[in-house]
This record gives C-alpha cells, sequence and structure tokens, in this order.
C-alpha cells in the first residue's frame, strides 16, 4: 500500500513540474520568437505625432519626475495594449509602450537604453491622442542633457529606426543639494 501512494506523489510530482517546465519553455518561446507566423507591418504603422510634453526644464540629479505626454496614433491602424496584443499576459508581445533614454549634451553619446515603459491602457485607434504618465529619472550627475522619447511595439522594435518621429530636447541637471 506505501508503495502505490509513493508512487501517485511522485506521478503528481512529475506532472506539476512538466506543467511548469512546459510553461517556461512557453514564455521563452515567445521571449525569443514574439511574433511566429505574423506578417512583417508596414513602416506605416510606426507614424506617431508627439503633440504635448510637461516637463520642468530643469531637473534635480538622481531625482524622478512624472512627465505627461500627449501622443497621436497618427499611422491608419490600431495601436494594441497589453491585453489586445497578448490576451493570455506573459509577454505583451506587440503591445505599444511609452519609454525614454538619456543622452549625453551635445555629444551621440548615449547614457542608458530604454527601461522604464509605460503601457497605453486601451487600444489607440488611427486619429486618437492620449495623454500617457511617465515616471523619468534624471541622471545622476548635474551637466547637460537630452532626453529622448519613443514608442516601442514590445518585443518587436522602436518606432524610431521604423521612420517615426523624433522627439528629444535639451535638459539641464542640477546637482541636488
Amino acid at each position: 500500500m506505501q508503495g502505490r501512494i509513493s508512487t501517485r506523489i511522485d506521478m503528481r510530482i512529475k506532472r506539476r513540474t512538466l506543467r511548469r517546465l512546459l510553461s517556461l519553455c512557453g514564455c521563452l518561446l515567445a521571449a525569443v520568437v514574439p511574433c511566429a507566423g505574423e506578417p512583417a507591418r508596414e513602416d506605416s504603422f510606426y507614424r506617431v505625432r508627439w503633440e504635448r510634453v510637461e516637463l520642468p526644464p530643469v531637473l534635480v540629479a538622481g531625482t524622478t519626475h512624472r512627465v505627461l505626454v500627449t501622443l497621436r496614433n497618427a499611422s491608419p491602424e490600431i495601436w494594441p495594449d497589453a491585453q489586445m496584443a497578448d490576451p493570455v499576459g506573459r509577454t505583451a508581445a506587440r503591445a505599444i509602450r511609452l519609454s525614454y533614454r538619456w543622452w549625453e549634451g551635445d555629444r551621440d553619446v548615449l547614457l542608458g537604453d530604454y527601461a522604464v515603459r509605460s503601457d497605453l491602457p486601451w487600444p489607440l485607434r488611427p486619429g486618437e491622442s492620449i495623454t500617457l504618465p511617465l515616471r523619468v529619472e534624471a541622471p545622476g550627475r548635474a551637466g547637460r542633457y537630452r532626453l529622448q522619447l519613443d514608442l516601442v511595439e514590445e518585443l518587436v522594435g522602436w518606432f524610431e529606426p521604423r521612420g517615426a518621429a523624433r522627439w528629444i530636447t535639451p535638459i539641464e541637471v542640477r546637482p541636488r543639494r
């Protein structure tokens, strides 16, 4: 009798382990090949019009600021939010998100790549505008920088290399007191 119980427990553990492994493999596969079988989007999908960005012209080093970004979908297609792009909710592949990065002064020296993202709260139809909050962390040292905003089709690519309008502005960063 004890051998049968032990075998059942072993089988349950094996099944649970197998389910977890398959789930993990599915997530890894989605991360490596996020859009297998889907047609490539036309460059027109990546058209954006930056309408307004509310941020102070001077920031304090190392502080985080809430920036409001108003943009318009200038493409002929709906931009999906995370739910529309990935209803299962594993990777948000193909969801449209907003992000930022810093450039050093007038030089083309990138301080860090896009990290923080802000999601669309709903799918954005062609011609529609939306205001999104974005948490922007100022560089840790005082100086002159440039802040660049861009959109990403998650796990696919950034809008700017596909011909999207670029939004970049100079920002002065002052030392902490």
